[in-house]
């Protein structure tokens, strides 16, 4: 076997003796995934998730607790917005707002 026949190196994908899927996998005429970008967004698929478990779930529930009477150790009852409007009436509440002059 000669130098030139040999599938050895990086040359060894574009040879045309090379086997269909070394010569896919080197960048040949079949789509693949990393051409596309499609793997790199399923790569990220599970650090999306930890954020969203992380971040967004304890932001969407703490806005849920707010609207409701709850008590430590006992179940709550849904207030809708009335804690928010007696925040609003309260005069101590009020005075974080004011601007010193």
């Amino acid at each position: 076997m000669t130098g030139a026949n040999r599938l050895s190196g990086p040359l060894a994908a574009s040879h045309p003796a090379a086997p269909e899927w070394l010569r896919c996998a080197a960048g040949g005429s079949r789509k693949s995934w990393a051409g596309t970008g499609s793997l790199a967004y399923l790569l990220l698929l599970p650090a999306i998730a930890v954020l969203v478990g992380l971040i967004a779930y304890p932001f969407l529930y703490s806005i849920f607790l707010s609207l409701q009477n709850k008590p430590i150790a006992e179940p709550g009852t849904f207030v809708g917005f009335k804690n928010y409007l007696t925040l609003w009436r309260s005069s101590v509440f009020l005075l974080v707002y004011e601007i010193p002059s």
